[in-house]
This record gives C-alpha cells, structure tokens and sequence, in this order.
C-alpha cells in the first residue's frame, strides 16, 4: 500500500512538470529562483529542471544565460537568473515560474497563473 501511495505521488510530480508544456503554449519559459533556497533542494531542484525542460521540447527552459553550463541542481542554485523584459521577449519567453519556500520550508513552484501549478511539483513527499 505504501508502494502505491509513494508512486502515485511521484506521477503527480512527473505530471505537474507535464502540464508547463501546457501552460506555455507555444512560448519558452523562464525559471526564476527566488528568497533562500539551499543544498537539500539540489535533487527537487534538478528534478523540475529535466522532466520541465523535457515536456517543453522544442521549446526551452531558461534558468540561466545561454553562455552557462548546467548539468545539475547545484549549477542552477548558483545563477540566479533575473533577466530584463528585453531578454524575455527576444526569446519568446511568455511563461515566467518562480520557485521558492512555502511557510514550511519546502520547495514550491508557482506560474503566477491562478489554479495552475502551484507546489505540486514536490508530489507532496
């Protein structure tokens, strides 16, 4: 029973992640970090950035200028990327995803969009 339980709220992260394909439309998205987020959010962190940046495909995921490698969490933490409404509109960037603690302490994502996203990504583990 506690099999089912863990891998239905595993598929509720996988599909959280799905439906920003959904959200975005045609546009690339940006993931923005915002307050403090540290070390134990590395894996939650790289886990929304791959499955994200997959359902997106073609479209990108932005978490970092063009020039930046990433290859896991820790290279995301690090950036902190803000780009100006200049940089966002010379790449179709429509979608803005903000990531930040709730008032818990746990990692949410939120699309700004009333009834969409929201903290589902953690898959409330």
């Amino acid at each position: 029973m506690a099999t089912k339980s863990k891998a239905g709220a595993a598929m509720t992260r996988y599909e959280a992640c799905d439906r920003i394909a959904d959200e975005a439309g045609d546009a690339n998205v940006l993931l923005k970090l915002t307050g403090y987020l540290n070390t134990s959010d590395k894996s939650d962190l790289e886990f929304f950035y791959y499955r994200a940046g997959y359902s997106l495909y073609p479209r990108r995921l932005y978490v970092a200028p063009s020039d930046t490698i990433i290859n896991n969490g820790w290279d995301i933490l690090r950036v902190r990327f803000d780009p100006d409404p200049q940089w966002l509109r010379k790449r179709n960037v429509r979608l803005v995803l903000t990531i930040s603690k709730d008032n818990t302490g746990r990692m949410k994502v939120d699309s700004g969009v009333p009834g969409t996203m929201s903290d589902q990504i953690r898959g409330n583990r």
